[in-house]
């Protein structure tokens, strides 16, 4: 279930609970994390910057205070960064710069087409006459088709019945 379904749920102990049935059993403490895999050589771009603090032995997390939950330095602004699997996170000091461009450069220019042609004209009498040429041709076989259907059906049930 997601944190969102939270708000509908009723909080434990109230009078509802007794008449539902009986209470959920307690869930079980989530699975340890698996360790994590070796490093590849070719994941070494990708690896994150070796820290200074890494080595303190305090992860940056109980910094905060014994009181305030973890990942609390985040939201209180610290610059020690978070605490994953006991190593510090340097915290995120934004993408590096950027070369700019050479100085005689230009964004490309686009060349803009010709505008489109015009079309003929139509002769709408002429497109008239040949749609209904076609309507009648169209017809005609459709009229023809249904005619030996129909005389190949009334074979077929004359055999049947003769």
């Amino acid at each position: 279930m997601s944190a969102n379904d939270d708000a509908w749920r009723r909080p434990p102990g109230h009078r509802g609970d007794a008449a539902s049935g009986p209470a959920e059993p307690a869930a079980a403490p989530p699975p340890p994390p698996a360790p994590r895999p070796a490093p590849r050589p070719e994941d070494a771009v990708w690896a994150r910057p070796k820290s200074a603090t890494a080595g303190a032995g305090s992860p940056a997390g109980s910094s905060a205070g014994a009181g305030s939950p973890a990942g609390s330095s985040a939201a209180t602004g610290s610059s020690a960064g978070a605490s994953v699997n006991g190593a510090a996170v340097p915290e995120y000091a934004g993408p590096p710069r950027t070369n700019p461009p050479p100085a005689a450069w230009r964004p490309p220019i686009v060349a803009e087409p010709p505008p489109p042609g015009t079309l003929p004209e139509q002769d709408h009498d002429r497109i008239d006459v040949e749609e209904q040429a076609a309507r009648t041709l169209t017809t005609g076989i459709g009229l023809v088709a249904g005619a030996i259907c129909l005389v190949l059906l009334l074979i077929l049930c004359a055999r049947a019945v003769f």
